[in-house]
């Protein structure tokens, strides 16, 4: 019966979202709807709190957990609610233990959005990888010793779970062996955007990059013995599935190299009450027996936290006329030190030279118990071949909105940005955030931004509690980045912050810059290198595999 089922759900994802027809999938949308775990219908919190006193209990425990848990019948009343509100549950959903993705009508969605279990609907993201592109690192994790000792972490499974799997048949058959032929039945692709299937499918030249290639040659250079499976995913919520699935499948070690921000770094996962949606996933993981690897992502110095300070002073005839040539700018988000100084003028020009335009990913997260649609986060440009002044505020002259930008403090845009003008004249971008509505708040929020280009790093200010929503999950093995000239240093990108548990992430550093034949090869945007916290936490799932290995064996 159960084959049957999965092979219906295959057979319904291989169709495509489903039941839905042509004529009225015209007025779907997809969305990501996010629980609010506390207000569940009774049988599914009682069959959610029963799911976290048994993960809980096993990661303090010796014992394992001795059972899995389907998200499907964990939320099943809650889910028939929504299928009653037009919310398609075919195999296109993403079904978490938290919350969903899925299709739904458009017009329904202020229905859906005002049950009392919906936390929030957001539109879905892809997700980014956290780091850039024979790994130095051998030699400097130590490595060859255990190699020489005959130790290769044989008998282990290490899941990679990646967006980009370019060059993956290249870098296997490159005749220096550079990687095994990792087969078919190894390889997990998640079927179409969104859906809840993964299905055994090639990988190679799936998505733009090489980082998913990269990490996996690197954990073969550093465990060359062990099993490699892997994951692509196409949206923020199949990460999720992905670590779910995986630690289902039994495997050893789970390596996650993506990175996403939307909070303001909580630990605590929804089903407790709080509001990381990765926490559940990796709690039951580890519950599981896998060791979840994470990259803490590169955020320390793409990255700002802020408390909302109105630009009370920023109007035209000011004091100190501080605000240029602005009509006014009292609804903005001061415009201080740190918003004023341009991205362009953070990103690593060697990385950026030669490019004409980037895509820029901006996420956002406000303090709990705000209104975020009062508060706007958008991107504003200023070229230098404007007759106006370099801008002091965010409504000076010369400041123009970057259309497709403008988000919920608490949302993310994604947007392709162009460099320079048909003049050649530069864009410089800077990041504004405002507050929209008529009366002034007797208390202002706490805010934070980050913003990346893919598996590229944008600059913007070094910050604590930078740590991505992965990184700061407690059970999370949480991995930073040895600077690559001091090598008894953390490197400045790295994110760091409080840990959930208390103290303070990422637990363990890693080298983090590698001449890699994916990248060096092939088409890897940069052309040098793989670097990044993504490559320090793929040497360190390669040393968990080797100890691992020892460990049994022994």
């Amino acid at each position: 019966m159960k084959a049957t089922l999965a092979l219906s759900f295959t057979l319904l994802a291989l169709l495509g979202p489903s039941s839905v027809s042509a004529s009225s999938h015209r007025e779907m949308s997809r969305v990501e709807i996010q629980l609010d775990m506390k207000a569940l219908p009774p049988a599914d919190l009682g069959r959610t709190n029963d799911r976290l006193r048994a993960i809980e209990e096993s990661i303090r425990g010796p014992v394992p957990l001795f059972r899995s848990f389907d998200p499907r019948d964990s939320l099943a009343e809650t889910l028939n609610v929504l299928v009653d509100h037009g919310v398609v549950l075919d195999a296109s959903a993403v079904v978490n233990f938290d919350g969903l993705e899925a299709w739904a009508p458009s017009g329904n969605r202020p229905k859906i959005a005002a049950l009392p279990f919906v936390r929030r609907i957001l539109t879905p993201i892809e997700p980014v990888p956290a780091g850039l592109f024979d790994s130095e690192g051998i030699e400097l994790t130590r490595a060859d010793l255990a190699h020489f000792a005959g130790e290769t972490g044989s008998g282990v499974t290490v899941a990679i779970i990646d967006k980009d799997y370019e060059s993956l048949a290249n870098t296997i058959a490159d005749p220096n062996d550079e990687l095994y032929a990792i087969p078919v039945g190894d390889m997990f692709e998640q079927l179409s955007s969104g859906s809840s299937t993964f299905i055994n499918a090639p990988l190679d030249g799936k998505g733009s990059r090489e980082h998913g290639t990269a990490s996996a040659e690197v954990i073969y250079e550093m465990a060359p013995g062990a099993t490699i499976k892997l994951y692509r995913v196409k949206s923020v919520s199949g990460i999720e599935h992905a670590i779910r699935h995986a630690a289902d499948q039994g495997i050893d070690v789970i390596h996650v190299p993506l990175t996403h921000i939307e909070t303001m770094a909580d630990p605590v996962g929804l089903g407790a009450g709080g509001t990381n949606r990765f926490t559940d996933d990796i709690d039951y993981a580890v519950a599981a027996g896998s060791v979840v690897i994470v990259a803490a992502g590169n955020e320390a110095v793409r990255h700002v936290r802020n408390q909302y300070e109105p630009c009370v002073a920023c109007v035209s005839g000011g004091p100190d006329y501080i605000c240029n040539d602005a009509n006014d700018d009292s609804e903005y988000h001061t415009f201080d030190d740190i918003f004023r100084v341009a991205l362009n003028e953070l990103w690593f020009d060697f990385d950026h030279f030669d490019a004409e335009s980037l895509e820029v990913t901006c996420w956002s997260a406000i303090e709990e118990g705000f209104d975020e649609s009062k508060f706007k986060v958008r991107l504003v440009s200023w070229n230098d071949g404007s007759p106006h002044d370099d801008p002091i505020c965010p409504g000076d002259s010369g400041v123009v909105p970057v259309s497709g930008t403008e988000r919920n403090l608490g949302g993310f845009f994604q947007k392709t940005v162009n460099l320079f003008d048909a003049d050649f004249d530069e864009n410089y971008y800077f990041l504004s955030v405002r507050y929209t509505a008529p009366t002034p708040l007797p208390v202002w929020p706490e805010f934070r931004i980050a913003c990346g280009l893919g598996v590229e790093e944008t600059l913007v200010h070094n910050s604590a509690g930078s740590l991505s929503d992965l990184a700061v999950v407690a059970s999370a093995l949480t991995v930073s980045e040895i600077d690559s000239f001091f090598e008894d240093e953390v490197s400045e990108p790295s994110s760091h912050g409080p840990a959930g548990s208390g103290g303070l992430k990422p637990d363990i550093a890693g080298p983090g810059i590698v001449e890699n034949y994916a990248v060096t090869d092939f088409d890897f945007v940069l052309d040098w290198t793989f670097n990044g916290t993504s490559a320090a936490s793929a040497h360190v799932g390669g040393i968990v595999a080797l100890t691992q290995s020892y460990l049994a064996s022994h």
